[in-house]
C-alpha cells in the first residue's frame, strides 16, 4: 500500500483530503454528545472497541509483525499515549469547556507545530515555497474560523478548555512526526492496533479513577452508541490507518498542512447537515487552504 501510493501521489493526497473532512465531522459529532460522554471514558472505550473490532481480522498479521513491534515498543508506547491516550482525552475534554471557534483556532496551529517538531525530531526541512504554503493554508483556516471578521478574533474569550485543545494539538503533532520514525514495513493496520492498545493500557487507571472516584458514567442511548461506533470505525480505524500511510509516503510536515482543512470542512459540513448558509468567507478560506496545500505538495511532488 505504501509503495503503491508512493508511485501515485495524487491518490495519497486525495485520501488525505477525505481524511480531513471526516475529522471535521468528528468535532461536530463530539460537540453534539459531549455531555453524555466523560472524556476519559470516551478515550478508553474508543481504544478498547477499536482493538476488539480489529483483532479477529489482524491477529495473524500481528504475529507476523511481532519482531518489528518488539524492536520499537518504547516508541510505540510514546506515540500511543500521545494519540490514543492523552490526545483523545484532552480533545474531548476541551469540548466540555470551550467554543467551537476557539477549538478550531487553536487546532489551526497544529500544522506549524508539526513543521517545527519535524525539523527538530526527524530533520525534515521545507523549502521556501513550502513554508509559504504553510502560511497561506493557516491564513485560510483563520479566515474560515473568524468568519471573515477580524473582530471575532479580537473578542475571543479563552478558557481552560483552550489549554486542553493546545495540549491536544501538541500530542497530535508529536504523533504525526514520530510515526515517521517507525519502519514502513510495519503493517499500517497492525501499527494502528499496537498504538491504540498502548493508549488503552495507559488510560485504563485514569478511567477507573474517573468512574469510581468522580462517579462519571456514559449515558447509553441510541445517539451516544451510534456516535461512538462512528468515531471508532470511521474517524478511528479508517482515518488513522490512512494517516499513518500518508505520513510514510508524503512526510509529516506536508501531511500537517492538510490539517488546515479541518475547520473549513467543519464549516462546510454544518452548511450541509444543519442548513447553515454558505458564506463568502467559507469559499475564500477553502481557496486559501487549497492554495497552501498545492504549494507545499507541489514542491514535494517535483522531487519524486
Amino acid at each position: 500500500m505504501v509503495g503503491f501510493l508512493a508511485r501515485h501521489l495524487w491518490l495519497a493526497y486525495g485520501l488525505l483530503v477525505v481524511t480531513m473532512f471526516i475529522y471535521g465531522s468528528y468535532f461536530v459529532i463530539g460537540r453534539a454528545v459531549y455531555e453524555q460522554f466523560p472524556p476519559v471514558a470516551f478515550a478508553f472505550w474508543r481504544a478498547v472497541l477499536s482493538c476488539a473490532l480489529l483483532l479477529p481480522f489482524v491477529w495473524r498479521a500481528i504475529v507476523r509483525n511481532l519482531p518489528l513491534i518488539r524492536q520499537h515498543v518504547p516508541l510505540i508506547v510514546v506515540i500511543g499515549v500521545a494519540q490514543a491516550g492523552l490526545g483523545q482525552v484532552m480533545a474531548f475534554w476541551s469540548l466540555h469547556s470551550t467554543t467551537a471557534i476557539n477549538a478550531s483556532l487553536i487546532g489551526a496551529l497544529q500544522p506549524a507545530l508539526i513543521v517545527l517538531l519535524a525539523a527538530i525530531l526527524v530533520g525534515e526541512r521545507l523549502d521556501l515555497r513550502q513554508k509559504l504554503g504553510v502560511v497561506v493554508a493557516l491564513a485560510g483556516a483563520v479566515v474560515a474560523i473568524a468568519r471573515g471578521d477580524l473582530a471575532v478574533l479580537r473578542d475571543l474569550d479563552f478558557a481552560v478548555g483552550d489549554l486542553f485543545m493546545l495540549v491536544t494539538g501538541i500530542c497530535w503533532a508529536l504523533y504525526t512526526v514520530l510515526v515517521k520514525r517507525l519502519p514502513a514495513e510495519l503493517d499500517p493496520v497492525v501499527l494502528f492496533f499496537a498504538l491504540t492498545a498502548a493508549g488503552a493500557v495507559v488510560v485504563a487507571p485514569f478511567y477507573a479513577i474517573e468512574a469510581l472516584v468522580f462517579e462519571s458514567a456514559i449515558v447509553l442511548n441510541t445517539a451516544t452508541l451510534t456516535s461512538l461506533l462512528y468515531i471508532v470505525v470511521v474517524t478511528g480505524i479508517f482515518c488513522l490507518v490512512l494517516l499513518n500511510i500518508a505520513i510514510h509516503v508524503i512526510g509529516p510536515s506536508r501531511v500537517g498542512v492538510f490539517y488546515n482543512l479541518i475547520p473549513v470542512a467543519t464549516a462546510l459540513i454544518a452548511v450541509v447537515a444543519i442548513d447553515e448558509p454558505l458564506r463568502l468567507y467559507h469559499v475564500l478560506g477553502l481557496a486559501l487552504v487549497v492554495t497552501g496545500i498545492y504549494l507545499t505538495s507541489r514542491s514535494a511532488a517535483e522531487r519524486v
